[in-house]
């Protein structure tokens, strides 16, 4: 008997050290595993306050020199949304006539993702945008003839050349400036010569200079290639003399020219130009008769042919502001041609 509570108490005393140990190895965990699910005052948040929609997190990851997903999610969601492919120039051989190209655009994500790092928080910044050049241009075809801007811009451009018409021609200016737009004005070498003053006028305006030969009584089919160049070259001369501004364009009187004044031009750097639509205002049709030409055969890139007359100033009266509210830009040649891309206002917000 008495060994047998010998043996009751030692077996009691094992249970009891057991228990003892094990409290002391599992406690602290169980402990703290419990405090972890019921204490919210002990939680941590790597994130800080949420982010609103269309910002991106500025949490690096555990090396602390990479964006979090959220900002480069952002970057590539832009990017995948505002693109444009580019567009070729379209030649056609049967007149030697080019449409010309248009760039496409990208957004340049690694680039734009380093400039939202080093950004302030909350701060908007711009994209940095890649051009996409076409595989086809018009410079590929240099004494190919221009008729009219690329048709995918909602653009059109006034060709205003200038051989006579002095009287007419501050009311013109006036009007342009009065809605804030730049012309081009294809300039007779000869009549630039006579009134120098004119001609500058015309450049302080801010308006872009061409050239439209040396003399308007010239047939450029009949020249040949050494007399258009000369031609071409005395007017440049004259224009660059009194305004600083070397004219990069040129149409023919008449809108007549042969394969020798293509290549004459192009000889020169120059491009040859004509039109695509013309007001026929040296008839003097009247300013409403010339707006309704004009609209009701309206594209996208289309090149409009005027001239200083007694009717022009009203007919830019009322065709600019129709132009406008159908959605087009008014702008000059070489801004109708260009092939740099319109970018999205578009910011990113970090």
């Amino acid at each position: 008997m008495q060994q047998k509570k010998v043996l009751l108490i030692v077996l009691i005393v094992i249970i009891l050290l057991a228990s003892f140990a094990a409290g002391i190895i599992f406690g602290p965990a169980l402990f703290n595993e419990r405090r972890g699910e019921d204490d919210p005052g002990e939680h941590n948040d790597p994130g800080g306050d949420p982010e609103e929609p269309g910002q991106g997190s500025n949490n690096p990851d555990q090396n602390g020199d990479a964006p979090g997903p959220d900002l480069a999610d952002l970057v590539r969601a832009a990017a995948e949304k505002h693109r444009a492919d580019p567009v070729d120039a379209v030649y056609n051989s049967a007149y030697n006539t080019v449409i010309p190209e248009m760039n496409g655009y990208r957004i340049d994500q690694q680039a734009t993702l380093a400039r939202l790092m080093a950004a302030a928080p909350g701060e908007a910044v711009a994209p940095v945008w890649q051009e996409l050049r076409p595989a086809v241009t018009a410079a590929d075809y240099p004494d190919a003839v221009i008729e009219r801007g690329n048709p995918a811009r909602q653009r059109v451009a006034f060709m205003i050349n200038v051989a006579w018409g002095n009287e007419y021609l501050p009311e013109v200016l006036d009007v342009l400036e009065q809605h804030d737009v730049q012309g081009t004005f294809f300039i007779v070498g000869r009549w630039a010569e006579r009134f120098p003053d004119l001609l500058q006028e015309i450049h302080r305006r801010g308006h872009e200079l061409a050239n439209h030969g040396y003399d308007d009584g010239e047939v450029m089919p009949d020249l040949d290639y050494n007399a258009t160049a000369a031609s071409l070259s005395r007017t440049n001369e004259i224009i660059e003399k009194y305004t600083g501004q070397r004219p990069r364009y040129f149409t023919p009187h008449k809108g007549e020219y042969s394969s020798v004044s293509c290549r004459a031009a192009a000889g020169l750097g120059m491009r040859l130009l004509t039109w695509t639509l013309d007001t026929v205002d040296w008839q003097l049709p009247g300013e409403e008769a010339m707006a309704r030409r004009i609209l009701d055969n309206l594209s996208p890139g289309a090149i409009i042919l005027m001239h200083p007359t007694e009717q022009s100033a009203g007919f830019l009266q009322l065709i600019m502001p129709e132009l406008q509210s159908r959605g087009y830009r008014i702008v000059s040649v070489k801004e109708l041609l260009s092939p740099v891309p319109s970018f999205p206002q578009l910011t990113l917000k970090r």
